[in-house]
C-alpha cells in the first residue's frame, strides 16, 4: 500500500476539519465515539474537548438572561448597577468555577453555586451571607435562592430555585447572582444613609459641608459597629423621643477617615451620592481592613502563643481558660459544651480536650452583625487563599496525587514556609484519599478539606461531618440549652476534675509518637474516613468521563506502540534482505564472480542476465 506523509501542521488542520464535520449528536454514545477517535489518533484531545462541548444539551426552555429576570423584580437601576460589575466578578469566580463539576450545559449545580458564591463573599469581604453560609448541614441542603431572604417574593424565590435546580448556573450567571446580591446589600446602605439624613433633618438633595458629612458618617458607622438598624430609629424620633447618638471608637474613626480619603480625596462638599460611596466602601472593607486587624488578629495571635506544640493548630482547653484576660477586647470563656457543639473542640482524647484554632476563629460568636438582613461579618478564612491557588493551578474538579503534593509542597502560608518536604504520615493520608476515589483527589470534598487542615493546621478548618455541628452564637446556644454562655474559674476547675483519666490507647499513642512529630499523631487521632462531596452526582459523572478519556489515551499509546513495533519489524526485514544481497556479492567477488543489477558475470562472460 502507498503511504502519504502529512506534515504535523497539515495533520492538525485535517483533524480540526474532521472534528467540525461531525454533526452534533445528543445521544450518550456520542461521547464514546469521540473517545474512540482520540484513541485511534484521528482526533487529538483538544479537538475532542471541542466535540464534548458540542455534546452539551441546549436549554430546552431557551432560558431568558438572568439579569432580565432579576430586573422584573428588583428594577432597572439595580440591573444596570449589577451589570457593570459582572465581568469583574466572573474573573474572581473563574478559578473556583473551573474546579467544580459541570452538567451537560456547562453549568454548576445549586449546591456548587451556593458554595462558589459563598466563597466569593468570604474572600472579598469576610461576609457570611445568610442562606449561603452553612448552618452545619450539607451544601446541597438548601438552594442559593435563600440568600435573597425576604427582599423578593416567595414566588420569585421558588422560580429561581427551580431554574438553578433544573439547569444550574454557568459562570456568567453565577457572577450575575453575586453582583445582584451585592447590589441588594448596597441598597440597604442607601436606606440607612437616607434615614441618617432624616434623623439629622438634612434634605437629601442638599450638599453637606465637612462637619455635617462627618456627623452623618460617624453616626452611620457607630450604628453599623453596634449592630443598630438606623431605619428603625425613625419611629422613635417621629414619636418625639430623643435618639441616642453613639460615638464610634477612635480606631473606627481612623479607619473611616482612611476610607474616605481613598474614595473621596480632598472633597469639601458632599452630595448624597458621595456619602453613599464612602459608606459602601466602609461596609465592603470593614471585615478585611478593620475587624481582621483589630479583633481577629489579636485572637489568632493569642491562640498561637498558647498552641500546645508548634504548628499543631490546637490549644489545650485548660490553657485556653487560664489565659483569659479581662483587659483584652475579647474573652476566652465559652462553655466547653458550646465549643463542642460548634465544632471548635477536639475531643479525640477525652482526657485532654483541645481548642482547634481555625475552627474557633470562625465561630459565629466572633462575627459581627451590622443589622443587615443579608450578612454577618466574620474573621477572614485564611484557607481561602490556599484553596484559590490550588483551584487556579488545577482548574479541574480533581487532580492526581502527585500534582497536589507538588503544589502543596511549594505553597507557603502565614505559618508554613515553603518549599517543604511533607511528613510521610500526611502523604499516606492523601494516598488514602486518592485510593478512595480510584486514583483521583476531588478538590471540593470533606476528605481533601480534612487533609488540608492537617497540611495547614492554623489556617484551614477541620471539616466535621454535616449534621454534627451547629452554627450559632454562644448567646443563641445558651438560650436554646438553658446553660450558661461562659465558664467561671470555679466552673473550669470542676470541669477539669470531671474529665476522664488518659486512656491506655491515648497513652500508647503518645508514646508511639516519639518517632513522629505532633502533627502526625494528631493526624492519626482526628482523621476519619467519612467522605462528603459538594455535588456527588456531577463529580461522579466527571470522574467517569476522565477515567474513560485516560483509558482511551492509554489505548492510543498501545496502538502507537504496536505501529512502531510493526514498522521496526518491517525495517528489520528490509535490512536483512539488503544485508543478504551484500554478503552474496562480497562472496562472489572473492570467487571472481561479479554481481550487478544487469546480471552475474564470471571472467567477463555473462552467466545470468537479469
Amino acid at each position: 500500500l502507498g503511504q502519504v506523509v502529512i506534515a504535523p501542521k497539515a495533520r492538525t488542520q485535517a483533524r480540526q476539519q474532521l472534528a467540525s464535520s461531525i454533526p452534533r449528536v445528543a445521544m450518550p454514545g456520542s461521547r464514546f465515539i469521540i473517545l474512540a477517535l482520540v484513541a485511534l489518533n484521528v482526533v487529538d484531545p483538544a479537538a475532542a474537548g471541542a466535540l464534548r462541548g458540542q455534546d452539551k444539551t441546549q436549554d430546552p426552555l431557551r432560558l431568558p438572561a438572568l439579569l432580565d429576570q432579576f430586573e422584573t423584580v428588583l428594577g432597572s437601576e439595580l440591573r444596570q448597577s449589577a451589570a457593570s460589575r459582572v465581568e469583574h466578578i466572573a474573573a474572581a469566580l473563574s478559578g473556583t468555577f473551573a474546579s467544580l463539576p459541570k452538567n451537560q450545559r456547562g453549568a454548576v449545580s445549586a449546591a456548587s453555586a451556593r458554595y462558589a458564591v459563598h466563597r466569593y463573599f468570604v474572600q472579598r469581604h469576610g461576609w457570611q451571607i445568610k442562606g449561603l453560609a452553612l448552618q452545619g448541614e450539607a451544601w446541597s441542603a438548601n438552594s442559593p435562592a435563600l440568600a435573597f431572604g425576604g427582599s423578593v417574593s416567595g414566588e420569585f424565590r421558588d422560580l429561581f430555585a427551580e431554574r438553578v435546580g433544573t439547569h444550574g448556573l454557568d459562570l456568567h450567571e453565577l457572577a450575575v447572582l453575586a453582583a445582584t446580591l451585592e447590589d441588594m446589600i448596597h441598597g440597604e446602605v442607601v436606606g440607612s444613609v437616607t434615614s441618617a439624613y432624616r434623623l439629622f433633618r438634612k434634605p437629601v438633595e442638599k450638599n453637606l459641608n465637612q462637619s455635617e458629612a462627618k456627623q452623618v458618617l460617624d453616626f452611620y458607622l457607630a450604628n453599623y459597629y453596634f449592630g443598630v438598624n438606623i431605619t428603625s430609629l425613625l419611629p422613635e424620633q417621629e414619636a418625639g423621643r430623643s435618639v441616642r447618638v453613639f460615638a464610634p471608637p477612635q480606631a473606627l474613626q481612623n479607619f473611616l477617615r482612611q476610607v474616605q480619603d481613598e474614595v473621596a480625596p480632598g472633597l469639601t462638599s458632599f452630595a448624597l451620592n458621595d456619602i453613599t460611596r464612602i459608606v459602601e466602601a466602609v461596609s465592603e472593607r470593614y471585615g478585611q481592613r478593620f475587624m481582621e486587624t483589630q479583633t481577629c488578629e489579636a485572637i489568632r495571635s493569642r491562640l498561637i502563643q498558647l498552641e500546645e506544640a508548634n504548628g499543631t493548630g490546637r490549644v489545650k482547653l485548660v490553657d485556653f481558660y487560664e489565659s483569659d484576660n479581662s483587659q483584652d477586647a475579647f474573652s476566652l470563656t465559652e462553655h466547653p459544651e458550646f465549643l463542642k457543639s460548634v465544632g471548635a473542640l477536639d475531643t479525640s482524647d477525652p482526657s485532654v480536650p483541645r481548642v482547634i484554632i481555625p475552627n474557633y476563629l470562625n465561630i459565629q460568636s466572633n462575627c459581627r452583625n451590622p443589622a443587615s438582613a443579608f450578612y454577618a461579618i466574620c474573621c477572614m478564612d485564611m484557607c481561602e487563599d490556599l484553596m484559590d491557588h490550588l483551584e487556579s493551578e488545577i482548574r479541574d474538579p480533581f487532580a492526581r496525587l502527585e500534582q497536589i503534593l507538588e503544589l502543596v509542597s511549594a505553597l507557603p502560608s502565614a505559618s508554613v514556609s515553603a518549599p517543604r518536604t511533607l511528613p510521610a504520615a500526611l502523604v499516606r493520608k492523601l494516598e488514602e484519599v486518592a485510593s478512595h476515589h480510584n486514583g483521583f483527589v476531588p478538590l471540593h470534598s470533606r476528605l481533601f478539606a480534612q487533609w488540608m487542615h492537617f497540611a495547614y493546621p492554623r489556617e484551614c478548618n477541620y471539616p466535621h461531618i454535616s449534621g454534627t455541628t451547629l452554627n450559632m452564637t454562644a448567646k443563641e446556644w445558651a438560650a436554646a440549652t438553658g446553660l450558661s454562655e461562659t465558664f467561671s474559674k470555679a466552673d473550669v476547675s470542676n470541669y477539669l476534675e470531671s474529665l476522664p483519666p488518659a486512656s491506655k490507647s491515648a497513652l500508647a499513642s503518645a508514646a508511639a509518637s516519639g518517632a513522629e512529630d505532633e502533627s502526625q499523631s494528631l493526624c492519626s487521632a482526628m482523621w476519619t474516613p467519612d467522605e462528603e462531596l459538594i455535588d456527588a452526582d456531577a463529580w461522579m459523572a466527571a470522574h467517569a468521563e476522565r477515567q474513560a478519556v485516560e483509558g482511551c489515551l492509554a489505548l492510543q499509546n498501545i496502538l502507537r506502540g504496536a505501529a512502531m513495533i510493526a514498522a521496526a519489524a518491517s525495517l528489520l526485514a528490509i535490512l536483512k534482505g539488503q544485508m543478504s544481497f551484500v554478503l552474496v556479492g562480497f562472496k562472489a567477488m572473492q570467487d571472481g564472480v561479479h554481481v550487478t543489477a544487469q546480471g552475474v558475470f564470471s571472467d567477463g562472460k555473462a552467466v545470468k542476465i537479469v
